[in-house]
């Protein structure tokens, strides 16, 4: 799938598709008509995820204290974009809001199934940006989320059962990809055209 304002992913099955990257909620499709199946809402506010550079100290001061604030509580909180994904054959839909929560839902009920609070912080870069990400494996099974600032460890998450498998502390560099898993065994990271491996579910 796109990452695009308008890309869209579609379940395993090619039954069922979903916009990337809209605003608070998501909408499955059917992709034999077209026809909405289901919406769903995000019920949680974030951080906004872009900042203002600081221009000077006081701004700077200013942002190490909405950093520090930001690990309490959410600041200045707004409604999060939200990127999606199918598992379990296209019968779940897998909504992430801005690499911070990662919910499950039954496409059939509309069930909301499980929620998954990844605890990666509200804090930002020098330049104003919180830079948390969440990437699905390809067939939902496994979720990483990751701060790609090294703020804190990334963590491997079981979709089925909202339970973390392996934490890790990604290599030094720039990310260039991130392929998950399907199985859980691990997460490849490309990192200044070199590939890297983290270890992930244990068997």
């Amino acid at each position: 799938a796109g990452t695009g304002a308008m890309a869209a992913v579609f379940s395993s099955d090619s039954r069922y598709y979903a916009f990337q990257q809209t605003r608070g909620q998501a909408t499955v499709h059917d992709s034999s008509t077209g026809n909405v199946v289901r919406s769903v809402v995000e019920p949680d506010k974030v951080a906004v995820r872009q900042g203002k550079t600081p221009k000077n100290f006081l701004e700077r001061a200013e942002n190490f204290g909405r950093n520090l604030l930001g690990r309490v509580v959410t600041v200045a909180p707004a409604t999060p974009t939200i990127a999606c994904g199918f598992a379990v054959d296209g019968t779940q839909l897998i909504t992430m809001a801005e690499g911070q929560i990662l919910r499950v839902w039954d496409i059939h009920s509309g069930k909301l199934l499980r929620t998954i609070r990844t605890r990666l912080p509200e804090q930002r870069d020098a330049h104003g940006r919180i830079n948390n990400h969440l990437r699905l494996s390809a067939n939902g099974a496994y979720a990483f989320a990751y701060n790609s600032d090294r703020f804190v460890v990334a963590t491997l998450w079981e979709t089925a059962t909202g339970r973390a498998v392996s934490h890790q502390n990604l290599p030094a560099g720039r990310i260039e990809f991130i392929v998950v898993a399907d199985d859980g065994s691990g997460v490849y990271l490309s990192i200044d055209n070199g590939l890297h491996f983290l270890p992930g579910k244990k068997r």
